[in-house]
């Protein structure tokens, strides 16, 4: 599994969804929007990840945190995008390109609003849990 793995499902999910694709098209960018994008768009950032542990050491749950950005014209149009991303996602249980997801649940949101290009953002604050490979070491 590689590091990028989660992420790359996270994508994959999120253009299966019928009303996101219907918004987005394929529009959906790791980090940060190209120059001139068109909108609405998304964009996906992990923001960190922390590993549980059991008394015989690592277990295979971590927990991720990403922050999906909505970017619109228009403050509705950030805000639909991101209403149709929490009714496709929010307490979410199964798989992301075979990455096993126990949980995914929104956190947090705000409202920010880019003056240079005249955008509304709205920034989401996810917490997906994932299942990992078990690690290579044994006590």
């Amino acid at each position: 599994m590689t590091y990028q793995t989660l992420e790359v499902g996270l994508r994959a999910f999120l253009l299966q969804q019928a009303g996101i694709a219907a918004l987005v098209g394929a529009r959906v960018y790791p980090d940060i929007l190209p120059q001139a994008p068109t909108y609405p768009a998304i964009t996906l950032l992990r923001i960190a990840s922390t590993r549980t542990f059991v008394h015989a050491g690592a277990s295979t749950l971590a927990r991720v945190r990403f922050q999906i950005d909505c970017w619109g014209r228009t403050y509705s149009q950030a805000h639909d995008l991101g209403d149709t991303i929490r009714r496709s996602m929010n307490g979410y249980r199964g798989s992301f390109q075979g990455t096993e997801v126990p949980g995914a649940f929104l956190r947090a949101e705000h409202d920010l609003y880019e003056p240079d290009g005249d955008v509304h953002r709205l920034s989401q604050d996810w917490e997906v849990w994932q299942q990992e490979e078990a690690p290579r070491w044994q006590p």
